[in-house]
């Protein structure tokens, strides 16, 4: 039973492994620069030295072990550094308080002052090195730029879709000639990178791509031919990233190991920018659309690594810069809070003003916590990346990407019903808000795709450090001392004793997160031991196994973020235990009820019954029953 009780003052622990400082923050204004752009550099301080690589989080979340280190909610920049980006950071946030949606919305395009104004401000620099004339923020710098720039959302999934995969590509395959010819003109807002990837036949898959380069006779050039669709600011881009099969010998042979990147500019001949623009739902000036190549040629050395690197670029792309989009729900989210409580407080119920309906309370409440908890993931996952070599955070990244999707569109909907009637009409802004949730959210990946690419990656690791116990358990007349000892030793939660690492009055959250991960554990190695190799085709469960995951990375960046507020003696420190304490009991349930369904197994869920009703409604291609008041007499 959770016991909600007000939280004391009390005097603050210095943990064994987590040591706070208080900070007083100060209202002195620094004396600002003439030129902003001109003294970026040399404004911001040096990031801290990147710390050894630590084992995979979330990963070892599945084994039952939690790595305490981040139970320190962990803090990327520096005292300097970090005011100094935020005196960076404010002319942006002052600048798009400015911005007019609704002039996106009527001409379909991005105005061009605000390019020109972003030009001015840095922005299109902020993910490129210094010495090609960028800022090089953090990510987690980089993400705040994000959700402010996301006020307006086709012009956050613009950034986004600039700035991040064509620019992840270029800084980590791209040559020094490269990066001297391309990287300098993206940063001042020059010229407009993009990546091209889908084709109208292959979807996302890239078995199927068709778009090929093929040496030239002379060893010179690369003569590329294919079409790309839904290629993100096609309209505005001046430099596309082609992915495709590479041929050296005029054979074409399409496996993943000739997938190359090519280097490709507008002005190429041969290449076609279709005037046809793909239209979204929502997003009204973000443009996507096709190009067509036919016989372009480029130069033998504009291709990005080696010949066979593109499937590594992919991988690359979609691991580790899945959770970018979250900034965008996050900014949607808030300003859909903002229009709610506005509307709400106009409003009455009977003879009861609205926003003192426990309805209504409850519904913002749960939109509060939902943010509060997409923060938490996104800031966690940014930070592991900015201050650890090379961490290991593709299972971070998606299940932030998939918490946060499902928690936008969700407390969306469950808004509705607030909103009333005019949910169906064309009346702004509310119309403009439910297009662009819908359009941002699933814009880039299927979230199926993604539950089963993150259930996979936990269970692979499982499977790595418990593939002996699996064996004795699947074969359990050839170790009998195993079922002897399983009979015995029967235990419902782990015993990590984490409350050391978090506030007192987070001790129940510590208890309800020792019995989540014993869940975890034991529905992976349930899995495992009852499925075998055919795990992979049990979508089902591996979505379940995927949410279970999910919930409890939320749930420790929850308590960890609300832990460090309070010690620190952050403004609404308080309110952020209560809702961590919420948030825990909540997704305590949800992980509950999802083991159960696990365990149940397929004929105790409805799995197989299902399974059978939807072989029966796809062979007939309709819904099967009657009408309920049909006669056969």
């Amino acid at each position: 039973m959770l016991i909600i009780r007000e939280v004391s003052r009390r005097h603050l622990p210095c943990f064994s492994n987590t040591c706070y400082q208080f900070r007083h923050l100060t209202t002195k204004t620094r004396e600002k620069p003439k030129d902003i752009m001109a003294d970026f550099k040399t404004k911001l301080p040096a990031a801290k030295s990147k710390k050894p690589k630590r084992d995979p989080f979330v990963k070892n979340l599945f084994l039952g072990i939690v790595d305490t280190e981040f139970l320190a909610y962990p803090e990327p920049q520096h005292y300097d550094r970090y005011n100094e980006f935020q005196e960076w950071f404010q002319p942006l946030k002052d600048y798009m308080k400015t911005v007019n949606l609704n002039e996106f919305e009527e001409t379909g395009e991005i105005p061009a002052h605000v390019i020109q104004k972003f030009r001015e401000l840095g922005v299109f620099g902020t993910r490129i090195h210094e010495d090609y004339q960028g800022s090089n923020l953090l990510n987690s710098e980089f993400l705040q730029v994000l959700e402010v720039v996301s006020k307006v959302p086709a012009l956050g999934v613009y950034l986004l879709k600039h700035s991040v995969p064509p620019i992840n590509i270029l800084n980590k395959y791209g040559t020094v000639e490269q990066k001297l010819k391309y990287l300098p003109k993206i940063a001042l807002g020059q010229s407009l990178a993009t990546i091209a990837v889908t084709e109208r036949e292959s979807g996302p898959s890239v078995n199927n791509i068709m778009t090929t380069g093929t040496l030239s006779i002379n060893n010179d050039q690369w003569i590329i031919n294919g079409e790309k669709t839904f290629v993100s600011n096609v309209k505005n881009a001046d430099v596309f990233l082609i992915i495709g099969h590479a041929s050296q010998s005029g054979n074409v042979d399409r496996r993943p190991e000739t997938l190359t990147a090519f280097l490709v500019d507008k002005g190429s001949e041969g290449l076609h920018v279709a005037q046809d623009l793909i239209h979204t739902v929502g997003l009204k000036g973000f443009n996507t659309g096709r190009i067509i190549m036919k016989d372009v040629k480029i130069r033998k050395e504009n291709i990005l690594g080696k010949v066979g690197d593109g499937a590594q670029h992919l991988i690359d792309m979609f691991a580790n810069s899945r959770h970018f989009i979250v900034s965008i729900t996050i900014s949607i989210l808030k300003a859909f809070l903002e229009l709610l409580i506005d509307d709400i407080l106009q409003r009455k119920h009977f003879n009861q003003n609205l926003h003192e309906t426990e309805m209504v309370k409850n519904v913002i409440s749960n939109i509060s916590c939902s943010i509060y908890s997409m923060e938490s993931m996104l800031y966690m996952t940014a930070a592991m990346m900015d201050i650890y070599d090379n961490q290991d955070v593709q299972l971070e990244a998606a299940l932030t990407e998939q918490y946060c999707i499902q928690e936008c569109l969700a407390r969306i909907m469950e808004s509705a019903g607030l909103i009333g009637p005019r949910v169906t009409t064309l009346v702004k802004p509310f119309e403009q808000l439910f297009r662009d949730t819908f359009t941002v959210t699933n814009y880039d990946s299927s979230l199926m795709d993604t539950k089963i690419f993150s259930a996979l990656l936990g269970v692979q690791h499982f499977g790595l450090f418990m593939s002996d116990k699996i064996k004795k358990e699947r074969n359990p007349f050839m170790f009998p001392k195993n079922i002897l000892m399983k009979m015995f030793l029967k235990e419902n939660r782990l015993k990590l004793h984490l409350e050391e690492y978090l506030h007192p009055s987070l001790q129940e959250c510590a208890d309800f997160l020792d019995r989540s991960l014993f869940l975890l554990k034991d529905c992976t190695e349930y899995l495992l031991i009852t499925n075998g190799l055919i795990i992979t085709d049990r979508h089902a469960n591996l979505s379940r196994l995927s949410d279970m995951a999910c919930q409890i990375y939320a749930y420790i960046a929850n308590v960890s973020r609300a832990s460090r507020s309070y010690c620190i003696g952050n403004r609404d420190s308080e309110n952020e235990i209560k809702m961590s304490i919420i948030l825990s009991y909540k997704l305590e349930q949800r992980v509950k009820q999802l083991a159960e369904d696990i365990k149940a197994s397929e004929y105790g869920n409805g799995d197989f019954l299902s399974n059978e009703i939807a072989d029966i409604t796809i062979q007939r291609k309709k819904y099967m029953s009657v009408n309920p008041l049909q006669r056969n007499y």
